[in-house]
């Protein structure tokens, strides 16, 4: 039970960063047992998902070892939803179950801004022709 009562008292970012662990460790089992249509396209998504869930176990790491300061929030924010908007081009954008990574993306914004990240994420993204 003392697990439960840290992992409530964390700081945002670290609940964020076992988050994305987990989110990417997911998404990779799910696309090798099923591979993302259009086909074409699948193998360089396999690619991109592992090279994010290695991001992700670094960044991770990084966070508790104190490497990592709030400051980069922001670049952090920047390469999830580059990752977001790379996956969902690649896929069938809004029928594609990587749109749960924007999801994501969107739930982090709230826990380390408020709905002010909210707001910017969605208006950033709405500027994209991805999302």
């Amino acid at each position: 039970m003392k697990f439960f009562g840290q992992l409530f008292d964390a700081p945002a970012e670290i609940v964020v960063a076992h988050g994305r662990v987990v989110l990417a460790a997911f998404s990779l089992a799910a696309i090798t047992i099923d591979p993302v249509a259009p086909l074409d396209f699948s193998q360089f998504v396999a690619r991109i998902l592992i090279l994010y869930a290695g991001y992700a176990v670094v960044l991770l790491a990084a966070l508790h070892w104190r490497f990592v300061h709030n400051l980069n929030g922001v670049l952090i924010h920047a390469i999830d939803l580059t990752v977001v908007a790379l996956l969902l081009f690649l896929t069938e954008t809004f029928s594609s179950p990587f749109l749960v990574f924007f999801t994501s993306a969107l739930l982090a914004a709230s826990l380390r801004w408020d709905w002010q990240g909210i707001a910017l994420t969605m208006a950033c993204s709405s500027r994209s022709r991805v999302l």
